[in-house]
């Protein structure tokens, strides 16, 4: 019998969460280095986004052009709109959350990411 995922019951809930986790680490990873970019560009010496802040946190020396142009190319990259969750996001981790979600349902639904 071939070992597969009904051989490790166990996978069948681990799997599935491990990529969650890893589709969610890697939109952190990419909106952490876009923001880094406009970040450095007005002049900031940060070396990394508290995913806790606020997405106008002023330590990020972004303003609200800034921020807009960092959530065109989430959404671009992603093919989801930040902003199509019922709940706005208010933090750099809640945004990741809510983009992760949106790639997610459009990988289910069978939908390519733009």
């Amino acid at each position: 019998m071939a070992a597969g995922i009904a051989a490790f019951p166990w996978l069948a809930w681990t799997a599935p969460n491990l990529h969650v986790r890893a589709v969610k680490m890697e939109v952190e990873a990419r909106i952490s280095e876009l923001v880094m970019i406009v970040h450095r560009r007005n002049g900031g010496t940060l070396d990394r986004v508290d995913p806790a802040w606020r997405l106008l946190e002023p330590s990020l020396r972004i303003d609200s052009l800034d921020l807009a142009e960092i959530m065109v190319a989430v959404e671009r990259e992603s093919g989801c709109s930040p902003f199509d969750a019922p709940k706005p996001p208010r933090t750099w981790a809640e945004l990741a959350d809510t983009v992760a979600d949106g790639m997610r349902r459009r990988a289910g639904a069978g939908a390519k990411p733009k």
